[in-house]
């Protein structure tokens, strides 16, 4: 059964759970919108930034930072690095624990959000515990979880026991038996 009645409030995560001082980051809750309009431009944007590298290429320019186009996985990571970033853009409100290189604290804005997200741990813990919430509105249970797998324990019984009969080859009669297919060769 899927709950729809969650609290879907702002709140407060620790992207670094367990080490001080602490990275902290205050988040408007997440939706459906946020989160669609995040995957839609991260995947655009990463198409453009190939198809762009691959026109500064076939001119002739050297192209760094953006992974080959061949590489699936490479640009799939792309898409996920561009994604969190999108999402965080658009979640955080408000942060502690974020400075520039001097350990001076940096306000909340698009580059510092895109710099935040950069450092992949970060990112990682961000899209865990941003989108926990749906993860856990989507978890099965209450009574609707699959069987284990490949077992019927679960399910009740809905037909009788198959009655075991053989059917006879063409050419013999009923009574006769089949014998199992040579394992030798055959020629």
């Amino acid at each position: 059964m899927i709950r729809l009645g969650l609290n879907l409030e702002p709140l407060w995560l620790n992207l670094t759970p367990g080490r001080e001082p602490a990275v902290r980051v205050y988040c408007r809750p997440l939706d459906t919108l946020a989160y669609q309009t995040a995957q839609i431009r991260a995947a655009r944007e990463a198409q453009e930034r190939l198809r762009a590298a691959a026109d500064l290429v076939a001119s002739g320019a050297s192209v760094t930072g953006l992974p080959d186009p061949d590489d699936q996985a490479a640009v799939a990571a792309l898409g996920q690095v561009l994604f969190a970033t999108g999402l965080a853009q658009a979640a955080i409100a408000d942060w502690e624990g974020v400075g520039d290189a001097d350990g001076q604290p940096v306000p909340v804005t698009a580059e510092w959000v895109r710099r935040l997200m950069a450092v992949a741990p970060l990112a990682d813990e961000f899209l865990h515990q941003y989108t926990a919430v749906y993860r856990e509105m989507y978890r099965e249970g209450e009574g609707y979880a699959p069987s284990p797998n490949g077992s019927s324990v679960a399910a009740p019984l809905t037909a009788p026991d198959a009655v075991a009969t053989a059917c006879p080859v063409r050419g013999e009669s009923t009574g006769s038996t089949v014998s199992a297919a040579p394992t030798g060769r055959t020629h």
